[in-house]
């Protein structure tokens, strides 16, 4: 087990925070400080600790036996395009981010996100990135705003285009897969791939709260995928990405579904056919890991959304 000390002067009278690797042992745990630092279901909770946190690095700040604050950093791997050829890059997404509320506000995050920096850099991660609820908490540890979001509603909207095809990811090929990452690399110059796999775990996470996977295909090609997940009884609409830059093939997607769905609706990517309510939480990228930060800054070249 990776153990640190921490008797730095940010801890102020909690002199005994020990920074340590989470182990099995440590699971129930971590799970009660998710709880009562998330707004999530119990039944994401079950999917997100048996399939997610079990490939995750977990990182915790301990006082005795007790944990106080935790990191988790997911590992995924990023497609990323330069002049014309596509290499595979390693990157890092962080979330979890949470302190019991009465360690708040005495530098432990601070301390312990660092380590957990520290860990990414010995391991060659390429990239690490976060989607804040907040930017200033992590614009002092490195982190900078990249890539936008932005709220639409989609309310009685209807798609210009009708003879889209609403399918699921059994109905579709692995050339056709291989087809839409093709389209997306010559769209986006760093992006998530939608493999198979990753549409499969997209699946699990939607099913966990009573939604799924939809794919639009147009003329047998793949033009979107996204998910749904259930809270009370409409839908949010989650994972959306298209290589068309347009909401039309969502629009359809709800509308052949006929899916209760919220009104507001937070998406990654620049949609000009529609206009935005307000700007989302968006993805943060820590600094010091790419030279190619201010050529990526609020790019359009650059879609990584919310993850699995």
């Amino acid at each position: 087990m990776n153990e640190e000390r921490c008797d730095q002067m940010d801890c102020k009278t909690f002199d005994s925070i020990r920074i340590e690797t989470a182990g099995a042992e440590d699971m129930n745990e971590i799970r009660k400080l998710w709880k009562q630092s998330f707004d999530d279901q119990d039944a994401y909770m079950d999917y997100y600790f048996s399939n997610v946190a079990t490939r995750n690095h977990i990182f915790v700040a301990k006082t005795d036996s007790k944990i106080i604050s935790m990191v988790h950093l997911n590992p995924y791997t990023l497609a990323e395009t330069t002049a014309g050829a596509t290499t595979y890059k390693k990157g890092g997404y962080i979330v979890g981010v949470a302190t019991e509320p009465e360690f708040r506000r005495h530098g432990i995050m601070s301390i312990l996100m660092k380590h957990v920096l520290a860990y990414a850099a010995e391991n060659d991660y390429d990239y690490i990135y976060l989607m804040p609820e907040k930017e200033i908490y992590y614009k002092g540890l490195g982190f900078a705003p990249v890539v936008e979001s932005g709220f639409y509603n989609i309310t009685n909207l209807k798609p210009e285009k009708n003879d889209y095809e609403l399918c699921g990811l059994e109905d579709i090929t692995d050339e056709q897969l291989q087809s839409f990452s093709e389209k997306l690399a010559q769209r986006y110059d760093l992006f998530v791939p939608r493999t198979r796999a990753y549409l499969e775990d997209l699946g699990m996470e939607c099913q966990s709260l009573f939604g799924d996977v939809y794919i639009i295909k147009d003329e047998n090609e793949i033009a979107a995928v996204y998910g749904t997940m259930y809270d009370g009884d409409r839908a949010e609409i989650v994972q959306y990405c298209t290589v068309t830059g347009s909401l039309d093939p969502l629009l359809y997607g709800i509308c052949e579904s006929d899916i209760p769905v919220f009104s507001k609706v937070e998406l990654f990517g620049t949609y000009t056919d529609h206009k935005m309510i307000k700007k989302g939480h968006g993805i943060m990228f820590y600094e010091p890991y790419t030279e190619y930060t201010e050529l990526y800054r609020k790019s359009d070249r650059i879609f990584i959304n919310e993850v699995v």
